[in-house]
C-alpha cells in the first residue's frame, strides 16, 4: 500500500515539475510527504525516530537529484524518459 501511495504522489510531483520547472518545491513535497506517510506506517513497526529522521534526510537528498535531473533532462525525450523510468523503478524499492 506503501508503494503505491508513493508511485501515485511521484507522478503527481513529475507533473508539478513540468508545470513549474521547480526540482526543490517537489522534493520537498515528496519528501514531506514520505515521512508523514512513514510516521503511519513505521508507528506499527519498532523503528526508532533517528531511523526515520535518516530515512527522511536520504529521501530528500535523492529526490532532489532525481527532480533536478528530470528538469534538466526536459528537452531530450530519450533522457527525461530514461530518468523518469529509472526513478519509479527505484522509487519501488
Amino acid at each position: 500500500m506503501f508503494i503505491i501511495i508513493k508511485v501515485f504522489v511521484l507522478v503527481a510531483l513529475v507533473r508539478l515539475l513540468l508545470a513549474t520547472e521547480r526540482p526543490l518545491l517537489c522534493s520537498s513535497a515528496y519528501t514531506v510527504i514520505v515521512a508523514v506517510l512513514s510516521l503511519f506506517f513505521w508507528s506499527m513497526t519498532d523503528a526508532g525516530f533517528l531511523k526515520l529522521l535518516g530515512y527522511t534526510v536520504l529521501t530528500f537528498s535523492l529526490s532532489s537529484i532525481y527532480f533536478w535531473l528530470l528538469n534538466t533532462a526536459r528537452n531530450s525525450t530519450v533522457w527525461f524518459i530514461l530518468i523518469l523510468v529509472l526513478g519509479f523503478l527505484i522509487g519501488l524499492v
